[in-house]
């Protein structure tokens, strides 16, 4: 018969598979890293409403109109 297997792997090679998946999956990165601190502040310091970039001037007529 031969020897026992689980799905296409034999144990020894399901079990080296799992492992490797493991140590990978303890590499993974769950932060984002800012690439380009120069375009965050940019970013930072322009106008939004309700999330979205505008110009300035839709910031003036949004707070007369309010």
């Amino acid at each position: 018969m031969g020897t026992r297997k689980i799905g296409i792997y034999s144990p020894e090679a399901r079990r080296e598979r799992i492992q490797r998946f493991l140590e990978k999956r303890k590499e993974r990165v769950f932060h984002k890293r800012i690439k380009y601190d120069c375009r965050k502040r940019l970013a930072n310091a322009c106008p939004r409403i309700k999330g979205r970039f505008v110009r300035k001037q839709d910031v003036i007529q949004s707070i007369s109109s309010s």
